[in-house]
């Protein structure tokens, strides 16, 4: 499965912070370095795309949509088009389709902050749920304590060690 982001906006307005945060989160969710794959037009390894190559793909694009041709159909349009003409032919010969996905996707913050608020929510009652368990393994504890129970048959109940059941005492 494949997924793109693209963010665009005005200079210095977080656009670096926020694909730093999107794929710290991509990492903590188990994705390895080798499955991100991050273009930044800025970077000098792309500043090839930034000449007269880049706005000749990109006058290509505003071409197909103006002459009513879906974003996603005139990028691919516009992708073999350049590929004709030897236009940005070693870039998009390797990132071709990672272009067209890229740039046929809108990025759209109240979506994307939408989605975040639902992640975080759901973070945050799986939390609140580990919280609770704990307290009520707690309170559990202290109950069979409270009725002589050892803290080595209450540590097999809750398949914990007698520490760990000394420790929910205090």
């Amino acid at each position: 499965m494949y997924f793109s982001k693209v963010v665009t906006g005005v200079r210095r307005c977080g656009k670096s912070t926020l694909f730093d945060l999107y794929i710290d989160r991509l990492k903590t969710d188990g994705v390895t370095d080798e499955q991100i794959i991050v273009i930044n037009l800025e970077d000098v390894d792309f500043s090839e795309l930034l000449d007269y190559e880049y706005a000749a793909f990109v006058a290509q694009v505003r071409r197909g949509t103006a002459a009513g041709q879906p974003l996603e159909t005139a990028v691919k349009n516009a992708i073999r088009h350049c590929l004709e003409n030897g236009v940005m032919e070693e870039f998009l010969t390797t990132y071709g389709s990672e272009v067209e996905n890229m740039i046929a996707m809108e990025f759209n913050l109240e979506t994307a902050k939408q989605v975040w608020r639902e992640e975080w929510l759901e973070e945050g009652m799986e939390i609140g749920l580990e919280k609770g368990r704990a307290e009520s393994r707690r309170l559990a504890i202290q109950n069979m304590k409270r009725e002589n129970l050892s803290e080595e048959t209450i540590a097999r109940i809750f398949n914990m060690t007698a520490e760990e059941v000394k420790q929910s005492l205090n």
